[in-house]
């Protein structure tokens, strides 16, 4: 195909897939939402008066956006940020600081902020990050003021500008409402949303599929490193996620990127072993990669159910010769409740000599090991 075919053919698709009508979900969901305008109810009663906390001021001095750069809520959580900074606060790409970290990584957080040169005490939103309250006090004596917005629910913070109630919604259908609170929220960012607390909307197709595109092509995508280097990024999302007509494209890149990952998640899952893991049955596989190791070990669940031998959740785990440790995650099929993740990857990161601990939430914990990975199962 030449380049102007090429064209040709991206501009047929888009256009088709506008037409809402060509976009049936094949999939029976038990919805959560029967209409636009209960989804966003259910957003405004979860933020209950957050966002006049935010004040206009208050959200024009941000001078740094942290943000949960392993998943892509968090990431357009602070695109959401970004823009509004630029729009609103009349700031340039510039003057607005980013800090990309993951859950387990506070400590990067705070040397990240003492490292920046101010002639002021800095203000600071951090989004979709689960920052205990003894990590939190550290980080408010170094800055100015700290804004939070996260919905895995841990303990409320000392602070009116803090948002960390746990509901139905993720970090950026929030953001967007505490940002934008008279504005429609875009079926791209609603489609994060539903699809990361599977709790699904009638109005919204194939929302899988739009969380995979927006994993491969911007969250994760090694292609994209000098974008997040140069600041372009969070333009480039901006435009995707604003423009409801790019949806229907959106999900049919997202339909091809899921095919090839299921087909990969697939063939690795099954060379998981089982093992016990700290007195629990697992799922053990000596694998990691920053895409598909949550995929991967939910499969790893799946399998072992289907064959009558259920486990507790799956251990996935990896040697980074950069940092000289092991890396360690743990995740379960998303529904069990008897062993919370994050509070188990907390207590191991504690105890694994790597001096750089551990977190997560309820289904999802990561950590560091220094000492011999054997140990651990037993």
């Amino acid at each position: 195909m030449r380049g102007d075919d090429i064209g040709q053919f991206n501009k047929y698709i888009k256009n088709w897939s506008k037409n809402s009508k060509n976009l049936k979900n094949n999939k029976e969901y038990q919805y959560e939402y029967n209409s636009k305008k209960e989804y966003i109810e259910s957003i405004k009663n979860q933020l209950g008066d957050f966002d006049k906390k935010l004040t206009t001021k208050i959200k024009k001095d941000i001078d740094v956006i942290i943000y949960n750069s392993k998943n892509t809520d968090g990431l357009i959580a602070a695109t959401i940020v970004c823009h509004y900074l630029l729009t609103e606060g009349k700031r340039s790409l510039d003057n607005i600081n980013f800090i990309r970290t993951g859950e387990g990584d506070v400590n990067r957080i705070i040397t990240s902020l003492k490292n920046m040169y101010f002639d002021k005490k800095l203000n600071i939103i951090i989004l979709d990050l689960d920052i205990k309250e003894y990590f939190y006090k550290e980080i408010q004596n170094i800055v100015n003021n700290v804004i939070v917005i996260d919905e895995h629910g841990h303990k409320e913070l000392d602070n009116p500008l803090a948002f960390t109630t746990k509901g139905m919604h993720s970090t950026c259908a929030l953001t967007w409402y505490a940002f934008y609170p008279k504005k429609e929220i875009p079926l791209i960012v609603a489609s994060i949303d539903v699809s990361d607390s599977k709790k699904y909307a009638n109005f919204l197709s194939f929302t899988n599929f739009i969380a995979v595109f927006i994993t491969y092509r911007y969250t994760s995508s090694p292609y994209a490193k000098k974008k997040f280097d140069d600041k372009s990024i969070y333009l480039e999302l901006w435009d995707v996620i604003s423009d409801d007509s790019s949806y229907g494209l959106s999900i049919i890149a997202g339909a091809y990127m899921d095919e090839v990952q299921e087909n990969i998640k697939e063939q690795i899952a099954q060379n998981s072993v089982r093992k016990k893991f700290q007195g629990y049955n697992v799922a053990v596989l000596n694998y990691s990669d920053p895409v598909l190791t949550k995929r991967v070990g939910r499969q790893m669940i799946d399998n072992w159910k289907s064959r009558n031998n259920p486990v507790d959740f799956a251990v996935l785990w990896g040697y980074e010769h950069n940092k000289d440790l092991y890396r360690v995650q743990l995740i379960d099929d998303h529904h069990q409740t008897r062993v919370n993740m994050g509070d188990l990857a907390r207590k191991l990161g504690n105890m694994g000599g790597s001096n750089k601990g551990g977190g997560g939430h309820p289904h999802v914990g990561n950590f560091y090991w220094k000492k011999d990975i054997f140990q651990l199962f037993k």
